[in-house]
């Protein structure tokens, strides 16, 4: 199986199957660094014990220092291009959050200084 394959294994992969992913994969220290992008590839998912995003990318990153295979390095280059677009809708999420909180809040205080109330 390839990276690539690994990657969309693991991405599609229940959480039970993507915790049995870990469990095998996470045997030992890597012995390669094709054991590592795995590894990492894996470790940047959720829904697993040993889902680590931040350790994930710094892995990813060192690897590609390493200047690898190239098959390694799309795989590494896709999943942390995938988890960026990820944090950004995340930060874009928490920030709609923010704005439905305070249109909330100037409703509150609206109903409050129509009824009367300080």
């Amino acid at each position: 199986m390839s990276d690539l394959e690994f990657l969309e294994h693991a991405e599609e992969a229940a959480p039970a199957a993507r915790e049995a992913l870990w469990r095998k994969q996470s045997v030992g220290a890597p012995k390669d660094d094709e054991a590592a992008l795995r590894l990492a590839l894996l470790q940047s998912l959720p829904a697993h014990s040993g889902s680590d995003a931040a350790a994930a990318q710094r892995t990813l990153r060192a690897l590609l220092l390493k200047d690898p295979p190239e098959h390694m390095a799309i795989a590494a280059r896709l999943r942390l291009a995938e988890m960026g677009g990820e944090s950004a809708c995340q930060a874009e999420n928490q920030d709609l959050k923010r704005r439905v909180a305070q249109v909330v809040e100037i409703e509150h205080d609206s109903v409050r200084h129509t009824r009367g109330m300080p």
